[in-house]
């Protein structure tokens, strides 16, 4: 619908496009010695004049430069300071009429800090200024907003010697609209009368045998030359278990679902990093008439220093929090369900747009599984830390589903044995079984004082918890509801492998497959009103050698099946109820899925 609020009549034209790309640039060079580099914001450190090499007819420009992760955090702690660079387009009016924006008065081959750069003839359309080794500017139309040129201009903002150059790669995309076939308008104008409004439809007919993935189109509505965008997303779904995910198609979107651009902001927040989203509907038909089903998808890339998390959504039903009157969303207006996290990665974000590099293979593939049920799911991609050697990511993701039939191991009496089965429809090479347990969690008492929030290091409560062959360590603090705290836990190295940072004093960390040797946790009072609290802090640490367990067979073929055999022993164990897991997965994933080991001994 379309609104007239003027007194007179006004008709409009309607067409339905898309961008295409129509060409590619590159300015790739090597910085001066850090030295020579200025950082200042109104004068560049480098300037090219790049509107002679644009198309004509291009109505986006997109400037996309990556850099060595080692080039931008040399010491690869993911804290400042960091060498980051900032991309500028800018507009070039020769004032003085002399044919310079700038003029190498010193033969450095840079824009020095004073007496070069034509004052006042450049002007900044937009920049790229997020602080990772990643940054992109996009600017609409620009021949036809420039005066007498336009410029492509790097500042070097934040600078280490230790970095004494930078190698910047640098890609100019340019992009052109053309119809979109995919979309059929019931009009190509619409008289709208004065002060009241007008419709017109758009059906979007998806082509057959397009890869899954998200879409977009725009919807022009053009009046007396002036244009309004009506953007438009179609999320192309799968269906089943079994499909794949980064197909490059022939004439990608901006963009695109096969590639990731790798922009990072170690200066933001969880959310940033590049995104690609997915879905797929499951029907009943799709699942096993028995155990437990798993949806499992399978994610490789290229380069080995970036990575790519995966996070699973599946059903679950919402409910009216209680203080609004409680109860389930009604179905009518709200639907059945809401999707809800059921699979993902191991989460070790640290803070600021930041995350400790981790995948389940040790390199640049990530395997994660979630349980399975009817309806629909979708399937999201992370990359949450890029190496820089290249701007645009390809990757592959396979999904299927493995069935472990039963889910659980129940017995009974100091000694015993149980067997389940797995059945895939993904091949799992190299399956890797291994039983933890029995162990409880325990729940310790502390007291954090306020700490510098700026400073993790400054924790006013830490404490060491030993592991010996486990399978899972889980922290976890609570009980402290008027103050903020976060939680960290480091490996028997010092190295940091969990931190939880939310704005309340609830955190979570889960470390996987916790090397043996003794962890640190500690408490930071990020903001206590009064000055010190107490607050409980639950280690839960799935550990010891008391299960036994092993697979027929050590590979699966897609298709495939083979059954687990789980024996324990809790001789001279009091009675009770013990609990445990038997872990099992592929090579790159061993700890794929968890099958919990729960034993009675009367």
């Amino acid at each position: 619908m379309l609104y007239n609020f003027g007194s007179e009549d006004v008709t409009v034209d309607l067409s339905a496009l898309k961008f295409r790309s129509t060409g590619k640039r590159f300015y790739n060079f090597t910085s001066k010695d850090v030295s020579l580099d200025h950082g200042l914001f109104t004068t560049p450190d480098y300037a090219f004049r790049i509107d002679k090499d644009i198309p004509a007819g291009t109505e986006m420009l997109q400037v996309a430069v990556t850099k060595l992760y080692e080039q931008f955090d040399p010491d690869a702690d993911l804290l400042p300071p960091y060498s980051n660079w900032r991309v500028h387009l800018q507009n070039w009016t020769d004032l003085d009429g002399d044919g310079e924006y700038w003029v190498d008065a010193n033969g450095n081959g840079k824009v020095d800090a004073t007496g070069e750069m034509e004052t006042g003839e450049h002007n900044r359309f937009s920049y790229g200024y997020n602080t990772g080794p990643t940054q992109q500017v996009r600017i609409a139309d620009p021949l036809e907003r420039i005066d007498d040129g336009l410029l492509l201009t790097f500042r070097h903002r934040d600078r280490l010697n230790s970095v004494p150059t930078t190698d910047l790669r640098v890609e100019a995309t340019f992009w052109q609209r053309q119809p979109w076939l995919w979309a059929t308008l019931s009009s190509d104008s619409l008289t709208i009368p004065a002060g009241s409004a007008a419709t017109f439809s758009a059906t979007v007919k998806v082509p057959r045998n397009v890869p899954p993935g998200m879409y977009d189109g725009e919807i022009m509505v053009t009046q007396d030359g002036r244009d309004q965008v009506i953007p438009v997303t179609v999320a192309v779904a799968a269906s089943g278990t079994n499909f794949t995910m980064g197909i490059p198609i022939a004439k990608n979107n901006p963009y695109d679902n096969s590639r990731f651009m790798g922009y990072t902001d170690y200066s933001w927040r969880a959310e940033s990093g590049d995104w690609r989203f997915f879905l797929t509907d499951v029907a009943a038909k799709d699942l096993p008439a028995e155990g437990s089903p798993y949806l499992v998808v399978d994610n490789r890339w290229s380069s080995d220093g970036t990575d790519i998390d995966t996070i699973i959504l599946g059903p679950e039903v919402d409910f009216i929090p209680d203080n609004l009157g409680g109860g389930q969303f009604p179905e009518a207006t709200y639907g059945p369900y809401t999707l809800a996290e059921k699979g993902r990665s191991a989460n070790t974000y640290v803070g600021s747009g930041r995350w400790v590099y981790q995948t389940s293979s040790g390199g640049p593939r990530e395997i994660v599984a979630a349980p399975l049920t009817e309806g629909l799911h979708s399937i999201m991609f992370h990359q949450v830390r890029v190496d820089g050697y290249r701007w645009n990511e390809p990757y592959r993701a396979n999904s299927g589903m493995v069935t472990l039939t039963p889910g659980a191991v129940e017995g009974s009496g100091a000694t015993g044995n149980a067997r389940f089965r797995i059945n895939t429809s993904l091949a799992l090479p190299g399956l890797e079984v291994k039983g933890y347990g029995f162990s409880a969690p325990e729940t310790r008492t502390g007291t954090v004082n306020q700490d510098d929030p700026n400073d993790p290091s400054t924790a006013s409560y830490m404490t060491t918890f030993d592991i010996q062959n486990g399978a899972r360590l889980a922290v976890s603090t609570g009980g402290a509801a008027d103050s903020d705290l976060d939680l960290y836990v480091y490996d028997p190295d010092g190295n940091l492998v969990g931190a939880s940072t939310t704005p309340t004093d609830v955190e979570n960390i889960v470390v996987s497959f916790p090397e043996d040797g003794t962890y640190t946790i500690a408490v930071h009072g990020w903001n206590v009103p009064t000055g010190s609290t107490e607050f409980e802090l639950t280690i839960d640490a799935v550990q010891g050698d008391d299960i036994q367990a092993s697979a027929v067979h050590g590979s699966l073929p897609a298709g495939g099946g083979t059954s687990i055999n789980v024996s324990w022993d809790l001789s001279g164990r009091s009675a009770g109820t013990y609990g445990g897991l038997v872990l099992l997965g592929p090579r790159n994933a061993p700890g794929l899925f968890a099958v919990p080991v729960t034993i009675v001994v009367e």
